[in-house]
């Protein structure tokens, strides 16, 4: 169920982190070794930057901790953490974040269930293959293939998402309604929960 048309917008912003930056040149910077179909790659997923009290699987992380296939991660008041796949491509869990994280062989997802989810994907093949890596909230599904996003469950009936630059799939988490865009800036969209359905509706840049 749509609310309205959407009218896309694109919005301007600015990644903030400068370690974020930073930590994203310093892959950009690295070999590049031979190209391998995905079904032959391990994907591994190393924490490179963390503050505060970040967990995986309830144990308390650190610099260099692994991510293995299905870890959940928890972020706290004021924490966030830092995640490379595979050398190429880097999340970021901002504060007050739950997320599970399930990329290999057999799924290339990620449940956000709670807090901010962003990305910068420079070589997805790596670890999607043909494939999107999907990322799942409780009203929102957002399927990415080499791109810049922004994912915010503000709460349980309530999901923001931006195409910062890229290809991006979204449907609403019942599959009702369905769209793709390929935003050169910022297409930012609202899914909510209303009664037995989920509208969307543009966004604008409230969360950048």
């Amino acid at each position: 169920m749509r609310q309205g048309n959407i009218v896309i917008k694109g919005k301007f912003i600015v990644l903030t982190a400068v370690v974020f930056v930073l930590a994203l040149q310093g892959i950009s910077a690295g070999g590049t070794g031979e190209k391998q179909a995905a079904s032959a790659v391990k994907i591994q997923g190393i924490v490179q930057y963390l503050e505060g009290d970040v967990t995986i699987n309830g144990k308390p992380a650190d610099f260099g901790s692994s991510i293995s296939e299905g870890s959940e991660v928890r972020t706290g008041p004021g924490s966030l953490a830092d995640i490379v796949l595979n050398e190429k491509n880097i999340i970021r869990l901002s504060e007050n974040t739950v997320a599970v994280i399930s990329i290999g062989e057999l799924s290339k997802r990620v449940d956000l269930k709670s807090g901010t989810f962003s990305g910068i994907f420079a070589k997805l093949e790596a670890i999607a293959g043909s494939d999107k890596l999907e990322v799942r909230t409780p009203t929102a599904v957002a399927g990415i293939r080499g791109t810049t996003f922004f994912v915010k469950v503000i709460d349980s009936n309530n999901t923001y998402v931006c195409d910062c630059n890229g290809t991006v799939s979204f449907r609403d988490a019942m599959a009702v309604e369905q769209f793709e865009t390929s935003a050169p800036k910022h297409e930012a969209f609202l899914f909510t929960r209303a009664g037995q359905g989920i509208a969307v509706s543009d966004a604008g840049g409230e969360f950048h």
